[in-house]
């Protein structure tokens, strides 16, 4: 009778404790066993941190999900003291080389201040060409400052990326105090693919030689479908998306936020030259990002450095300011710049341009265009074709028989008289197609600004208004509470106002 029971209570705990669920405890996680169909579950720091148990090559098949956000702000100073988190992965051979799915959850609470010992800052240090990252958020801890580096590459999610990173996001602060530092919201260096990825991200920075980017510090492969807050500042190279994008491509991205005293700056990247490997492509892409630099500043590039680094299908719509060579698209160019547009305000005491501040000799424009009302030159120094830099009016701007040779079937759209050109498919683009004209004629509808306050009439109690910039990007949205509305202003310019399908200009001085 006793040998019975020991049988049966054996079999009970069996039962009630798989073996699977054993070996996800030895392993160090919550549950699973590491495959695709059963990745292994983590919901708590410690889970996270084990992690770097599983570095290198021969653990590159194996898969991980988060099954809760982590926050990990203790766990770091329990752990590791006054140096913070310790990245996961910090070489070549001992990088994490696995998937990891965020499954929608966020790890909050990073921060790290071991600027001394590690090279490679992050939630990861160094991820592998078989890593896959994806679905996760990461939030640094503000009252310690985030990330803190020292001659290093560093991320919000990965110090060095070989590998991919797709729908993730990050909202971070990063300061550095030293040389060659790389420095991004999703990643300090990308060798990988950074793909429909957001970043929330302020970077600042006392080192000389260094690259600052909302995305990542320097690009060397791809960021596709990418857009970035920023507030830069103190950097050598600085853009919106990358602070140097060397053979790298970027392809329907944007930028918004600002860059300041920094010295080469550009909305999207502040360097754009060529690798080893590649020319380097800037493609679909826009900056509203107001940016200023002391040696090169552009609203979209501060410099083009490679003849054959190319720039298609882009525009600019941030205040551009400095005292070197300053353009509303391009501050120093070298490369080909296509079928590309700014609209801002230039201001510079030397070589200011509404284009281009220095054209080189090896630079080529073509069929690009800003505005005559700006007062002030296409291209401030150099050589070019006369006949590619059109200079229309700001309303002629806002009309499609202007920008010849734009693709307004699969690339471009417009409002006819209401917006200028903008990128289908990338930003606030109205969720129009290019072929659809939509109805924008105001008939009870009323609108108009007065004193910072717009006042709207002729809407309904539950519509919805969206408020957009003359160049396409949502400032805000509201559902109306009465049939008049008065809301405060904080923008000024010529704004769209759209409701119900209607839509009206208005200005706010």
């Amino acid at each position: 009778m006793r040998e019975k029971i020991k049988k049966t209570g054996l079999l009970f705990v069996l039962a009630a404790f798989p073996l699977c669920a054993l070996m996800a405890q030895e392993s160090g996680f919550a549950s699973g066993e590491g495959t695709e169909r059963n990745p292994y579950l983590i919901k708590s720091p410690q889970q996270l941190s084990n992690l770097r148990n599983y570095l290198g090559d021969s653990y590159k098949d194996l898969h991980y999900k988060l099954g809760a956000d982590i926050d990990i702000s203790g766990y770091c100073f329990q752990t590791y003291g006054e140096d913070g988190w310790m990245p996961v992965g910090n070489s070549d051979a001992l990088c994490f080389d696995g998937h990891l799915d965020g499954n929608g959850h966020s790890v909050i609470g990073l921060w790290l201040n071991n600027s001394t010992s590690v090279v490679h800052a992050g939630l990861f240090g160094v991820t592998g060409e078989n890593c896959l990252i994806e679905n996760l958020r990461v939030e640094t801890h503000d009252r310690r400052q985030g990330v803190l580096g020292n001659r290093c590459r560093a991320g919000a999610i990965v110090g060095y990326n070989k590998g991919a990173i797709r729908q993730c996001s990050s909202r971070a602060t990063i300061k550095t105090d030293g040389m060659s530092v790389r420095a991004g919201g999703i990643a300090g260096i990308n060798y990988g693919q950074i793909t429909d990825c957001y970043s929330d991200v302020i970077i600042s920075g006392n080192g000389s030689n260094t690259s600052f980017g909302g995305i990542a510090g320097e690009n060397r492969s791809l960021i596709a479908r990418c857009h970035a807050d920023v507030n830069i500042s103190k950097g050598y190279a600085c853009g919106g998306l990358t602070g140097s994008n060397y053979g790298g491509e970027i392809i329907k991205c944007y930028a918004t936020g600002t860059i300041t005293k920094s010295e080469i700056v550009g909305g999207i990247a502040g360097v754009h030259n060529r690798s080893a490997f590649a020319d380097g492509l800037i493609s679909r892409s826009y900056a509203d990002v107001a940016v200023s630099g002391t040696t090169s500043a552009g609203g979209l590039v501060g410099f083009v450095w490679y003849d054959k680094a190319l720039i298609i299908n882009c525009y600019a719509l941030g205040d551009v300011s400095g005292t070197g060579l300053i353009g509303g698209l391009i501050g120093e160019n070298y490369g080909l710049i296509t079928n590309c547009y700014a609209v801002n305000t230039v201001t510079g005491s030397n070589y200011a341009g509404g284009l281009i501040g220095e054209n080189r000799s090896t630079g080529v424009i073509n069929n690009c265009y800003f505005p005559e009302d700006s007062h002030i030159e296409g291209v401030a120094d150099g050589d070019w074709d006369k006949t590619a830099v059109s200079e229309p009016t700001l309303l002629q701007m806002m009309h499609h028989a202007t920008f010849l040779f734009f693709d307004f079937d699969s690339i471009w759209g417009i409002r006819e008289g209401w917006t200028y050109p903008y990128l289908i498919g990338v930003g606030n683009d109205f969720g129009i197609t290019a072929n659809e004209q939509p109805d924008i004629e105001a008939t009870a509808f009323q609108a108009y600004c007065s004193g910072g306050t717009l006042c709207l009439k002729g809407i309904s109690r539950g519509d919805e208004v969206n408020i957009y910039t003359i160049g396409g990007q949502l400032v805000t949205r509201f559902t109306a509470s009465n049939n008049t509305e008065y809301k405060p202003l904080n923008i000024k310019g010529i704004l769209i106002v759209s409701s119900g399908g209607r839509s009206i200009k208005v200005v706010s001085k």
